[in-house]
């Protein structure tokens, strides 16, 4: 018998493990491979509105300061009315912004950290996984922060270096500190703006997920987290909107030509410019993190 048994097992062709025993030997990493795919496009897709938003924004800021500043009047405005302030539609955001402009930013951002924070915080409770889905808030408010006292410290150089001339609110100087103080708000807002984006993109595109599958925003934790990022979206937008017509009027009646284009220029080198990079490269590090894979480096993001 036993011999019989050896011949029959010698005729039998051994067949080769095929896909299916080799996913159901491995199916965490077969799974996780076939993830790979599509957070990666995810990814690209991220990028892709993000320069596309960023440049958008920025045209923007420069079409309404630039338009100003080519249409200065002169003076004849302030002359009219006796050197004074004029009223004009914007006077009384105008107002609120000469006295909270650098606060500004943190409206939005209240607007999606705090019921992101608080769902994220429960999440990670409910769900051990969660709570570490990066929201770049705290980031954020730390860069809004420096970007508030870097205006103020080169506000305050720009007063002594001219002798206290452009202190209390005088129009002469070397530059305004009107538009440069819009400069850094933008800076702010654009960012806010791409950190939106980036959470909606990760709403959307399966970011909440523990890494055995759970689902971290589905019910109404996920309708507070959409909600959250949708109004403090309109609330930035609404507010680079009006910060962009205001300063256009400022360009064209209350400021000289050369110092609102020194205004300009210091605030594109000062917060603008290092504003979007720091963000591109935080937002890079903080999605590889969230999504649990690899960090795109400078080379691949030039590539896409």
């Amino acid at each position: 018998m036993g011999t019989q048994r050896e011949e029959q097992q010698a005729r039998t062709p051994r067949r080769r493990p095929g896909a299916a025993d080799m996913q159901a030997a491995v199916p965490l990493e077969v799974s996780a491979a076939q993830q790979q795919p599509g957070q990666h496009q995810g990814q690209q897709l991220l990028w892709r509105c993000w320069r596309v938003l960023a440049a958008v924004l920025l045209s923007c800021w420069l079409c309404a300061t630039l338009a100003g500043t080519l249409s200065h009047d002169g003076g004849a405005l302030l002359a009219a009315h006796a050197g004074k302030r004029p009223p004009h539609p914007l006077s009384r955001f105008d107002a609120a912004f000469r006295a909270a402009g650098p606060l500004l930013p943190l409206l939005p951002w209240l607007l999606r950290a705090a019921p992101l924070e608080a769902v994220a915080m429960a999440g990670a409770a409910a769900a051990p996984g969660c709570g570490a889905r990066a929201t770049l808030a705290w980031p954020c408010l730390a860069a809004y922060l420096v970007v508030c006292a870097a205006r103020m410290l080169l506000y305050l150089a720009h007063v002594v270096a001219q002798g206290g001339g452009g202190a209390g609110g005088g129009h002469g100087g070397w530059l305004s500190d009107h538009i440069f103080l819009a400069a850094s708000v933008v800076a702010c807002l654009s960012v806010e703006l791409g950190a939106c984006a980036a959470d909606a993109m990760r709403l959307d595109g399966g970011g909440l997920h523990t890494r055995d599958g759970r689902d971290c925003g589905g019910g109404s934790g996920g309708v507070r987290r959409r909600a959250a990022v949708g109004a403090a979206a309109a609330v930035a937008l609404l507010l680079y909107g009006l910060v962009c017509a205001d300063m256009f009027v400022t360009c064209r009646h209350f400021h000289q030509p050369t110092e609102s284009l020194a205004a300009l220029l210091g605030g594109l080198v000062c917060f603008q410019v290092p504003m979007l990079v720091w963000f591109t490269a935080h937002a890079a590090r903080s999605d590889g993190k969230a999504r649990g894979g690899a960090v795109p480096d400078a080379a691949e993001r030039a590539a896409r």
